[in-house]
């Protein structure tokens, strides 16, 4: 009897993992691929066959010299039609022709004709769009008539998510012409600095050391030059430019079958002939390098819900930006950002697939939109970071807590499970700012509501946290609103039609999700987006008070019951005018967005909000933080969390990050101890959990777990000052960065992803492995560059010798301790902390200030510190402080010291020191790190407040520099 149970239970475990794996299988099943899909198939397709016979002959295809791919149909600029400037002088708009691809095979002498559109929308920001097609050709052969052709829609009938992603100030700049009005062969440049060109010119110029977009007439394509140079040696095709629009497939909208989406769909072809890689095309989890697609699968935009998402997968995750780096060191990288919001796929190949030349070629096909395509002008990788900033908005500034730990899962059960966490944070001496509450603490799923049974005084709960600890609280608030009579926000959504409707574009779309039966809000709609923001005031939200933020979730947004598990594609929004399937990519972008502003709205604009999304488009960065959803928890998807963030980066999201130890899943104490490591260096940093995991709050694991959680988050709560000068001042660089951000011409750090950048001093290489018996640190960097090994926090604030590397070096370290994080200054920066031990970013903010000098080779280091009251908006003012830090050496050159100085170069406004903290922004400490290995420490330097005008302490060294 006992060994017929034994074997009944052996078979039952079987079963239950096959039916495990089956349904995992099915997660994946469930998941559409380009080759189910009408206009990803004719597209992809098309790009091979035209690349498969140009690749070989790279150049002189044409008798020009210049690289270009090969034209299924050659396109010109229409003869007879010269360019001519729009009546606004900001657009150059010119009309090309060329046979179509069907007509080509059938032998039918058709064409179709493109309006197509270029500006400079700054001097280095080149815009194309194409503004409608149409056909000239002759009726179709008999063979094709029993097809029931649909022409492309009109441009009014495209959604064009460009209005509400671009921020640019100024429109694009003043464009006027060179040579003779008739002339078609004319140059059109920017009216006051000349600066920027774009040029249709097929004779000579002179052109100054400024980027050019030029046209060339026939066969039709725009090349960019990102540098400066004499036009006639680039058309004479001395000069390889740095990417080329083709004509092959520029925005050509295929008429195929009227129910066949495939009628609307656009491409455009982008060959980077000076690129060593790609970067960029959030959301995945491929490498940072982006792969050859062309024999694989192409890289999947399409928002989802992706359940334990899988790695090395080109499917798409939560969000979607459509922005390439190719990567090309510090001369040659630039960028193409594509616009469409609808389902898009990525084709990436190498021109060259053996590697010995440079060349990628980028293939962006979607199934609507407008087609319109931005071009940044780099040169180097930073370049065009700061470009994508300037065209999309800077990130928000987000308020000093928010980059401090978070303490969440799905779920703290009632007010006395928070105040439990809440104390043994304070009691284990865990620094924390936010505790966060799931969809659990609602009223049966139904946001902006509390479960009063378990959360009787949600407003009190949070002032105790504030005014004890320093604290904020998070809930969540997701886009699917439960269908209950009486539920106060499902009544006025129907009374004021703020639902997503169906196909019929009357009926209210209902799907299922975490309430059951829900419908969803209209967030592509504006009106709706202003009602939406208008909930977030204790009227509409009892209990809400100001210590009080969201968490936007579910918003790709995610259907139980839907097809792949989102919103058909034929549902309405707006009133029915535009299509799901338009605008898929963007729906959780609005959601972020318009919460975003309920928060500034309802607090009048005193306070910065704090909102984090699951989904993403091109411009999030403006509403909030992001992070990457569902995953699971082993150390694979630890390592994955680095080209993840990194990838989000060059799409222009800065504050990012992963759910730290895991969401599914219970990690051993050494992975969570190893993810707190690798995560109190990315920018956004919350510990999460699912419902069915076991609790994994840093003290549950005993010593010397929880020594080495606490040092790591203690870590990050050290470098918050420096965190938030790197958000504040860099202009659109992520904090977190690809080490080729810093080392564009290290060629031995493109594919570097087990570490990483914080700003332009840290590098970061954490232990990732289990157990590993040897840690390899690869330092990049000529041997010019020193990196100092930053020691644990008891060392390192005390006079010692500390390990000096070099650019190159390799550094081996055999079996890493638990507490180990490698950590290595740059020579020649400067990076504020706040040593001393607080429970929260707020208890800090009258603490002095911690200088820790790295010195380069000949004593120099540069950096910066910046103030400002951590929540408001008055820095938009001018009310904040930013300190340029440098070093200076002695005029005695034997002396054994440097002087440090600094200098304040903010606007003047805020001339009270005491103005942000309360107190003096005191300097409590100078740590000086110097060439030949040892480390210096001034204590109490004589300085009344870092925010004077001009300062400068000498810092005695232990050796001459």
């Amino acid at each position: 009897m006992g060994l017929a149970w034994s074997r009944w239970v052996e078979v039952l475990l079987v079963t239950a993992l096959c039916l495990a794996l089956l349904a995992d299988a099915a997660e994946w099943h469930k998941f559409r691929k380009c080759d189910e899909l009408a206009f990803c198939e004719r597209h992809r397709e098309a790009g091979r066959r035209a690349a498969d016979g140009e690749y070989a002959r790279r150049r002189g295809g044409d008798g020009s010299g210049s690289f270009q791919l090969g034209n299924i149909t050659r396109w010109h600029v229409l003869r007879g039609a010269p360019p001519e400037v729009d009546r606004d002088g900001r657009w150059l708009r010119f009309v090309v022709a060329g046979g179509s691809e069907r007509a080509s095979q059938n032998g039918t002498a058709g064409s179709v004709r493109l309006e197509v559109a270029v500006a400079a929308a700054t001097e280095t920001i080149f815009a194309v769009r194409a503004l409608r097609a149409y056909s000239v050709a002759e009726h179709a052969p008999r063979r094709w008539l029993w097809r029931r052709e649909a022409p492309p829609p009109a441009e009014e009938d495209r959604f064009r998510p460009t209005d509400d992603v671009v921020r640019l100030a100024e429109p694009p700049l003043p464009l006027r012409r060179r040579g003779t009005d008739g002339d078609p062969a004319c140059a059109v440049v920017d009216g006051d600095a000349e600066s920027t060109w774009i040029t249709v010119n097929d004779r000579a110029a002179q052109l100054p050391s400024y980027p050019m977009l030029r046209i060339q007439h026939q066969p039709f394509r725009i090349e960019l030059y990102a540098q400066g140079m004499r036009v006639a040696r680039a058309q004479r095709g001395q000069l390889t430019p740095h990417a080329v629009v083709n004509a092959r497939d520029l925005w050509y909208m295929h008429p195929l079958d009227a129910n066949d989406t495939a009628s609307a769909s656009v491409a455009a072809d982008v060959l980077f002939p000076r690129a060593q890689c790609a970067l960029g095309l959030p959301q995945h989890t491929l490498n940072l390098r982006l792969p050859n697609t062309h024999n694989t699968t192409p890289i999947r935009l399409y928002n989802l819900d992706v359940f334990e998402y899988e790695l090395e997968k080109e499917l798409g995750l939560y969000g979607s930006i459509p922005m390439v780096m190719a990567f090309g060191g510090s001369n040659d990288t630039v960028g193409a950002l594509w616009m469409p919001a609808s389902e898009t796929y990525v084709d990436v190949r190498p021109v060259d697939p053996s590697g010995r030349d440079r060349g990628v070629h980028v293939h962006f096909y979607s199934e609507h939109g407008v087609p319109e395509l931005f071009l940044f002008a780099g040169p180097h990788p930073q370049a065009v970071a700061r470009q994508l900033a300037q065209l999309t908005g800077p990130p928000a500034m987000p308020p000093l807590f928010a980059l401090g730990y978070h303490q969440s899962r799905w779920n703290y059960l009632d007010e006395s499970d928070v105040r439990q966490v809440n104390a043994q944070l304070d009691a284990h001496d865990i620094p924390c700012d936010v505790l966060w509450l799931d969809i659990e603490h609602t009223d049966a799923k139904k946001y902006f509501t509390w479960d009063v049974r378990k959360f009787p005084h949600p407003d009190r709960l949070q002032r105790e946290l504030a005014t004890r600890s320093g604290r904020q609280l998070v809930t969540i608030v997701d886009p699917h609103i439960k269908s209950e009579p009486g539920y106060s926000v499902h009544e006025a959504a129907r009374r004021h039609g703020w639902y997503v409707k169906q196909a019929d574009g009357v009926t209210d779309y209902d799907g299922h999700c975490w309430p059951g039966r829900s419908h969803y809000i209209d967030f592509a709609d504006a009106a709706v987006r202003q009602a939406w923001a208008s909930r977030f005031t204790p009227e509409h939200y009892p209990f809400m008070t100001e210590h009080l933020h969201i968490w936007v979730d579910m918003n790709e947004p995610s259907v139980f019951s839907g097809p792949e598990g989102t919103m058909p594609k034929d549902a309405r929004h707006v009133r029915g005018r535009w299509a799901h399937g338009q605008l898929h990519n963007i729906y959780g972008h609005y959601m972020q967005r318009a919460t975003f502003q309920g928060l500034k709205q309802g607090r009048h604009g005193r306070q910065r909000p704090f909102v984090l999304s699951r989904s993403f488009f091109t411009g999030t960065q403006r509403y909030g933080a992001v992070w990457t959803g569902d995953n699971r928890a082993d150390w694979a998807h630890l390592r994955v969390t680095v080209p993840m963030l990194l990838s989000m980066g060059v799409g222009g999201l800065s504050f990012v990050g992963a759910d730290v130890g895991g969401f599914f899943g219970d990690p051993s104490p050494e992975l969570l101890v190893r993810w707190y490591q690798v995560a109190a260096f990315q920018p956004f940093f919350r510990a999460h959990a699912h419902l069915d995991t076991k609790r994994r709050e840093p003290w549950l694991f005993g010593e010397p777990y929880t020594a080495a959680i606490r040092a790591a988050i203690e870590e990050r709560y050290a470098l918050l000052p420096y965190w938030y000068t790197l958000l504040a001042t860099e202009g659109g660089v992520p904090p977190m960065r690809p080490l080729a951000y810093e080392f564009p011409d290290d060629a031995e750090v493109t594919a570097a992803q087990s570490s990483w950048m914080v700003g332009a001093a840290l590098l970061v290489a954490p232990v990732m492995q289990e157990a590993p018996s040897l840690h390899l640190v690869d330092l990049p960097g000529d041997a010019s560059v020193l990196w100092y090994a930053l020691g644990e926090r008891a060392s390192r604030l005390h006079a010692g010798v500390v390990a000096v590397h070099r650019g190159g070096d390799q550094v081996e370290y055999a079996a890493p301790g638990l507490q180990q994080t490698f950590t290595y200054q740059r020579g020649g920066t400067v990076v504020a902390r706040r040593e001393r031990r607080r429970k929260s970013a707020a208890a800090a903010v009258n603490d002095p200030y911690t200088l820790h000098v790295a010195l380069d080779a000949r004593g120099g280091a540069r950096g910066r510190l910046y103030i400002d009251d951590g929540r408001s908006y008055a820095y938009r003012q001018g009310a904040y402080w930013l300190v340029e830090l440098q070093t200076e050496a002695p005029e005695d050159q034997t002396a054994a010291a440097v002087w440090l100085c600094g200098r304040r170069t903010d606007p003047g406004l805020v001339t009270d020191a005491t103005a942000f903290d309360g107190a003096p922004a005191t300097l409590e400490r100078i740590v000086v790190y110097a060439p030949c290995g040892q480390r210096a420490v001034l204590k109490r330097p004589n300085v009344t407040s870092l925010a004077q005008p001009h300062w400068q302490v000498r810092v005695a060294l232990p050796c001459r520099i």
